[in-house]
């Protein structure tokens, strides 16, 4: 039976650069442990099966589907993170800035309100290393701003904690 009396409900992803123009897509395991959400130990057997398991979509067990697979949500936090990322990219690459490495994590709310079910906050936390730092944090507050599907959420608190170093 679907967990529906729940009012909030988290999706996360971690994108991560892989090198040129390539990420990889990973789901964020989020267990309920005391109460409180957190990611699940990515040592256990369960991370690894979800981590290598080709992309399949799926209906969240709180909405009374398997949950073995992406959802919408995580599917829709994995492209603004990459939307993110690929601006990132694109401006990093034509100003010649290189970084070493890229990972940020997608945090979406969503909010049972007025009778409906409506994406309510949205938070990215990670990091960027590489050696021109004042370049980079300039260019990850550009793209923060430029990245088309990030500009479409208007009405949604938007957070962005991303170390560079």
């Amino acid at each position: 039976m679907p967990q529906m009396s729940q009012k909030n409900h988290q999706f996360q992803v971690e994108i991560t650069w892989k090198g040129d123009s390539k990420t990889t897509v990973k789901k964020r395991m989020i267990s309920k442990k005391n109460g409180e959400i957190q990611k699940a130990d990515s040592s256990t057997e369960e991370i690894r099966q979800v981590e290598n398991k080709a992309l399949g979509l799926d209906i969240p067990a709180i909405w009374g589907g398997k949950g073995e697979g992406w959802c919408s949500d995580e599917l829709f936090a994995a492209s603004l993170g990459n939307c993110l990322f690929a601006t990132f990219y694109d401006f990093t690459t034509r100003a010649e800035i290189t970084f070493t490495s890229f990972t940020i994590d997608v945090n979406l709310e969503v909010t049972f309100t007025h009778g409906k079910y409506v994406l309510t906050k949205m938070k990215v936390t990670g990091q960027i290393m590489g050696e021109d730092i004042d370049s980079l944090q300039h260019f990850w507050e550009k793209s923060t701003n430029f990245c088309h599907l990030i500009n479409s959420l208007e009405s949604i608190t938007k957070t962005f904690n991303v170390k560079i170093n």
